[in-house]
């Protein structure tokens, strides 16, 4: 599609940690990484007076950084690029991540691991692995108008005071009104902000005793809804006076003495604790080691029917905290995914629970590995177990239009698979849905659409009706397509190349293959990505599976097949190719 205009407004990135970087032993920690971010100029270069540069963490693989950064966003935005560099006597290059406009969703989070990459520069020897889990946030002007009025209408007097007042002194003012950025709060704002810290004592007081009014008193304080900064140290200064003055053991004990039928007041108090355990590491930890932790997991285990802000509240306690091993393992063991997903059966109405369960779930799967407890193997297996995948099917067709419902479950779906292939549980009625809901939306889901349906495809049932529903025509359409996201177009280009060769097992697939002319789409795409080996490889095996029809045969010496040798760069994969060369000689005389 067409570029929008980006509007203006502010982006809020948070860096929070990276894992797996590289290192030059086995074993060896001796890596001291920190990160630069910011915008970029229409060359993708760093403008130099908007660099933000972390701290250095020393000696670690795994840094967390939980830094946060605001960028004001013009009509002009290009993007941001994020690097991590191994601090030395001479800085190396660790790898960088490029966000491009395209990726903001006005008011809408975006938190997620992104792969590290190298840079146009970089030489072909340069090995850059490892993955950063970054926090985004965009909102528009246009938006912050729409959600605070009042407070928007304070700044922008504000704003306009001071610009005038630098005028009348000679200088050139603070900015236009109306852009993002600098620009004193309203007074009100920090006064009201103020007066919590002196509500405390009372508060946690009537915690203790399970007063809805109290966990309800907390909960509003700890919500931040402006983007000044003096008030967002407030909230802060909130969070940390109330852990000061005993907040863990008040909600303990409230969460202990509130009776069965004291929902609100729970789920009041699951939110509050959700920002408490998101505070620090530390606080976190206490949580865990004086049990609010399970008490608050077994508050969400409990809930069979609540109304939909309880069924949020929930859920965004579970994205603030399972970020850490222990909580996904207690999540694990108190089944809180089964949870989740009847969260989600009551609040299917609402494509903001939908979101907001799949954030939950998104947190306890990333992090995980193969090696963790509980490893990401079996938390996918429990997503799946609980009817996770022909849920998530549901609630995508659901909220087809709601592209960021989309964006939240196409990555848990495809994680999903990918750590536990078994997909019998998914039903076949659910494919032309589905193939709907990809073709609505953007490139950059409808890779990770593609990438569903690879592996869906491996199941010769799914595979077939993928065909019969069209899917062989819409993952040539996807494989056709360019874009400037150059990491986005290579997973494109090996999942359709895979999934297609499933298609091919079908006549019905090779028909549609034949009437797009898919060697033709084949070539472009293999001679593009020459030195990607896994993309090369899938498109020799999709030659020699369209080659079964005399009509693609055709076609394929249409398109000189046997040219692509010139443009495979790596030695297995030339010698793959002259291999089904010969074999395609062999079976098709003049061929």
């Amino acid at each position: 599609r067409p570029r929008k205009p980006v509007k203006p407004g502010s982006l809020k990135i948070s860096i929070l940690e990276a894992r797996n970087l590289p290192v030059k032993k086995k074993g060896d920690n001796n890596l001291n990484p920190y990160c630069l971010l910011g915008p970029v100029d229409e060359n993708n270069h760093h403008i130099p007076s908007k660099l933000e540069k972390t701290e250095v963490k020393r000696h670690t693989t795994r840094p967390q950084w939980n830094a946060t950064y605001n960028f004001p966003i013009t009509p002009e935005f290009k993007g941001i690029e994020l690097e991590i560099w191994h601090e030395d006597k001479k800085a190396l290059f660790l790898g960088n991540v490029q966000f491009p406009p395209e990726i903001l969703l006005d008011g809408r989070d975006l938190t997620t691991w992104f792969s590290l990459g190298k840079r146009p520069i970089d030489p072909p020897k340069l090995i850059v692995k490892g993955d950063i889990f970054v926090s985004l946030k965009y909102v528009s002007d246009e938006m912050r108008q729409q959600i605070d009025p009042e407070g928007w209408a304070a700044e922008q007097a504000a704003k306009a005071q001071a610009q005038a007042q630098a005028q009348a002194q000679g200088g050139p003012g603070p900015g236009p009104v109306g852009g993002a950025g600098a620009g004193a709060p309203p007074t009100n704002a920090i006064k009201k902000a103020e007066k919590r810290l002196e509500q405390i004592d009372e508060l946690l007081c009537s915690v203790r005793v399970a007063k809805k009014e109290a966990a309800q008193g907390l909960y509003n304080y700890i919500l931040v809804s402006t983007s000044y900064s003096e008030t967002q140290s407030l909230d802060a200064g909130f969070l940390k006076n109330s852990i000061e003055k005993g907040a863990i053991d008040a909600v303990a004990e409230g969460l202990s003495s509130a009776t069965e039928d004291q929902t609100e007041f729970k789920c009041f108090i699951n939110a509050y604790l959700g920002r408490l355990g998101e505070y620090d590491q530390e606080t976190l930890n206490m949580l865990l080691d004086k049990g609010v932790v399970k008490l608050s997991l077994e508050v969400v285990v409990s809930l069979k029917k609540c109304p939909p802000p309880d069924q949020l509240r929930c859920a965004f306690t579970i994205f603030n905290i399972a970020h850490q091993p222990e909580v996904k393992l207690l999540c694990m063991n108190l089944n809180v995914i089964t949870s989740i997903f009847n969260l989600l059966k009551d609040g299917s109405g609402s494509p903001e629970i939908s979101a907001c369960c799949c954030k939950a779930l998104n947190q306890i799967l990333y992090g995980a590995t193969e090696t963790t407890v509980p490893s990401k193997k079996e938390v996918a297996k429990a997503v799946i177990d609980s009817g996770g995948l022909t849920e998530a099917l549901a609630v995508c067709t659901a909220f087809s239009d709601n592209e960021d419902v989309i964006e939240q479950w196409f990555p848990l779906i495809d994680s999903c698979i990918e750590a536990a292939p078994n997909v019998d549980s998914v039903g076949t009625g659910n494919i032309p849905q589905f193939l709907t809901v990809i073709e609505k939306h953007r490139f950059v889901i409808q890779v990770t659409g593609a990438s569903i349906l690879a592996r869906l495809a491996e199941n010769d049932e799914l595979a077939r009706h993928i065909v019969e529903a069209g899917g062989t025509q819409l993952l040539i359409k996807i494989l056709g397509t360019e874009s400037n996201l150059s990491k986005y177009e290579q997973k494109s280009r090996e999942a359709c190349l895979k999934c297609l060769n499933r298609c091919a097992l079908f006549p019905q697939g090779l028909d549609q293959m034949r009437q797009l002319h898919l060697p033709k789409v084949v070539d472009a795409a293999m001679r593009g990505y020459g030195p990607q080996f896994i993309i090369q490889i899938q498109g020799i095996l999709l030659i020699k599976a369209m080659a079964k029809d005399e009509g693609l045969r055709q076609q394929l010496l249409d398109v000189n097949v046997c040219s692509l040798l010139n443009y495979s760069a790596a030695k297995h994969t030339v010698t793959r190719l002259q291999k089904v060369v010969k074999e395609l000689k062999e079976t098709y005389p003049g061929f």
